[in-house]
């Protein structure tokens, strides 16, 4: 590969979601030994934009030069296609750097003649921001050079770090490049929770997503492990060890479930590079019939039902009598597809009674209505017994 001091021919090929983050960063941290050239079918405005202002050439009719370095940005099911287009383009100078989900570095060197050398990078879409981590790995052809060139690419969006083998992107892959998915997720859940128990859509979504922020920074910015950290947060016996007993149940809580959903993602990652073919592991949790016995369902019927509009979700409010022993209890149940207020008075139906209180906005919900999702899943329809049944009674 030619000396890193002079101005090296970047050629990118694709500038979708992935591909225009690499772009912008590039651009604003003015990488100026470099002269971007962008094949783009569908461009944005922002890269029309960065074209007429010179930063990048876009779509050029002929490359002449030698191209140092060609990033691929597409999607893997237009891979080989793309190869066979670009062919002649890429000289066994060239660099390529890949980040095209599932393909190995076999893939690329069936396509070609030369053993090129190629480094696969997997950064996860926090790099749109420069708050990303890339994992990058170097195939045999591929030297001390080429990775220092792969290393100053990625920096500026943010950490980068480099992987021993190619085995390595799948767990990676699980792990970072999935990972933004997960915390999105988490902060979804927030946000619902708070807004259920009645803070301001507005609020909800400040609070929850700065405490993310802000404990990343902590975690980053201090040398206390996570462990450490959290219990620092942890005073006995209050709120925030009353809610990790729960998170961190050793049969329900995070862990059980974080380790199902990373290996599920791993799995599917090794099936997608075809590296591995693996049975998938059951969707199932399985419990033991001491877990069931715990979860206590009754039959109740039904006494009194009010729409709910201060629900986040279309829902009634319930009172339901579930005899002597238990007496009255409310719930909020989002059944409106199928049924209307006076069609429940009356009902029999199946709630866990032994959950413990929600609150719904400014409704407590303190038992769980069961239903099933109807035939087409476009609402739900209550569990009933089929005849008559002893008010109060258990399931078994």
């Amino acid at each position: 590969m030619p000396s890193l001091e002079r101005k090296k021919i970047l050629l990118i090929i694709g500038a979708g979601n992935m591909g225009e983050s690499l772009l912008r960063s590039w651009v604003e941290n003015q990488i100026n030994d470099t002269c971007l050239l962008v094949l783009e079918l569908s461009p944005s405005e922002w890269l029309k934009s960065v074209s007429q202002k010179g930063l990048i050439e876009l779509n050029p009719r002929e490359i002449t030069k030698q191209i140092d370095v060609c990033v691929f940005a597409i999607k893997p099911q237009n891979l080989g296609e793309v190869l066979k287009e670009n062919y002649l383009r890429i000289s066994k100078k060239t660099l390529i750097i890949s980040v095209v989900a599932g393909k190995d570095f076999s893939f690329f060197q069936a396509n070609f003649q030369d053993n090129i050398p190629i480094i696969r990078v997997m950064p996860n879409t926090p790099v749109a921001v420069n708050q990303g981590v890339s994992a990058i790995v170097a195939d045999q052809y591929a030297n001390k050079k080429h990775v220092e060139w792969a290393k100053k690419l990625f920096s500026p969006l943010g950490k980068v770090v480099q992987l021993k083998n190619e085995r390595e992107i799948d767990v990676v892959t699980a792990i970072s490049g999935s990972g933004p998915a997960y915390v999105f997720n988490f902060i979804e859940n927030l946000i619902e929770m708070a807004e259920e128990l009645g803070l301001s859509s507005e609020v909800s979504r400040k609070l929850a997503i700065q405490t993310v922020i802000g404990a990343g920074l902590l975690a980053e910015s201090t040398k206390s492990t996570p462990r450490r950290l959290r219990e620092n947060v942890t005073s006995p016996a209050g709120t925030t060890e009353a809610a990790l007993e729960v998170l961190m149940d050793s049969k329900f809580g995070w862990k059980p479930i974080i380790k199902k959903a990373i290996n599920a993602a791993h799995i599917r990652s090794q099936e997608l590079s075809g590296s591995k073919k693996v049975e998938r592991e059951s969707s199932l949790n399985h419990i033991e019939v001491d877990d069931f016995t715990k979860v206590d369902i009754r039959v109740g019927e039904i006494v009194r039902a009010e729409p709910y509009p201060d629900a986040k979700k279309p829902a009634f409010k319930l009172w339901i009598n579930f005899g002597p022993e238990l007496g009255e209890r409310k719930s909020s149940a989002q059944i409106t597809n199928h049924y209307l207020p006076e069609t429940l008075v009356g009902r029999q139906i199946l709630a866990v009674v032994n959950f413990g209180p929600r609150q719904i906005g400014k409704f407590v919900s303190e038992v769980l209505v069961l239903g099933v999702p109807d035939k087409e899943d476009s609402g739900i329809i209550l569990v009933e017994p089929e005849k008559k049944a002893l008010v109060g009674g258990r399931m078994y």
